[in-house]
């Protein structure tokens, strides 16, 4: 037994003009069936099938199987394709800039900081979902606090630097100022994203699981003389990040679109439907 796995956002067949089956985002699983093949390896297959992680999770990382996503299959076998007027209709895969759209090719866009292209190609900005820890406190001493969310092991490192972010507390969505890295002017042993948010006045988050997500770099990471020019720094970033996040929420405001992120999804560019 020989199969060939497709992801697909839509599939379907047709046979002598009417359709038989189709199913929307998941798996197109061609199937070539031989005389010896048994029930042992039908149960061997299926095992295999349904565990393969090759679904994206939130971060753009190639990490979910098909269970875990929720996906459809659609088994195809040669018996099918060989049918009178048998035809299979694949939607093709996504592409963006002439380049066809990848866990990888997000992944490496996220190292490199590109998050505008980031977004363009997840269909919504690249977030994550962290507690909220105590850091060193010295936020507070120079009047910018800010939230501190430590990354898990393995987690996609976006390119270490200041972001403007969005930060969504409590139904509210707030301008922020965010550093990844290791912050080189105080110190950290660990990397991790440390974030002020200028207009949040609510009080005490620790112990909080909040999202945040990275709208746009800023500038590199980098050491500052001392706390006064590390100050001076933050208070222009602040103006730059606040013109990003006010240009995303005149774009997609999650308060006035919840599903802004499949509308924006809708904007990348497709190839011309195949048939195969």
């Amino acid at each position: 037994m020989r199969i060939v796995i497709q992801r697909v956002s839509h599939a379907s067949v047709t046979i002598e003009g009417h359709c038989k089956s189709s199913i929307g985002k998941g798996m197109l699983i061609l199937v070539g069936i031989e005389e010896s093949d048994g029930q042992e390896d039908i149960d061997w297959l299926c095992k295999k099938i349904v565990n393969l992680r090759i679904f994206d999770d939130e971060n753009g990382v190639m990490n979910k199987s098909i269970l875990e996503d929720g996906g459809e299959i659609l088994v195809i076998s040669q018996f099918t394709c060989e049918a009178h007027g048998g035809e299979m209709h694949v939607v093709p895969t996504v592409e963006y800039k002439g380049e066809r759209v990848s866990a990888t090719r997000i992944r490496k866009a996220i190292e490199n900081g590109e998050m505008e292209d980031v977004t363009a190609m997840l269909g919504r900005p690249f977030g994550f979902c962290f507690e909220v820890v105590h850091g060193n406190h010295i936020g507070h001493t120079i009047g910018t606090p800010t939230i501190n969310q430590n990354f898990p092991p393995r987690f996609v490192l976006p390119r270490f630097g200041v972001y403007a972010s969005a930060v969504y507390v409590d139904g509210k969505t707030y301008c922020g100022v965010t550093n990844v890295g290791v912050k080189p002017t105080v110190g950290s042993d660990h990397a991790l994203s440390e974030t002020w948010m200028p207009d949040f006045t609510g009080g005490d988050l620790y112990g909080r699981t909040l999202r945040l997500e990275l709208l746009s770099f800023v500038r590199d990471e980098k050491k500052f003389p001392d706390l006064d020019a590390l100050k001076a720094e933050i208070s222009l970033n602040e103006k730059t990040a606040r013109t990003l996040f006010e240009a995303f929420e005149k774009e997609a405001p999650a308060h006035a679109h919840p599903n802004r992120h499949e509308r924006m999804g809708k904007n990348l560019p497709r190839k011309n439907g195949t048939r195969v």
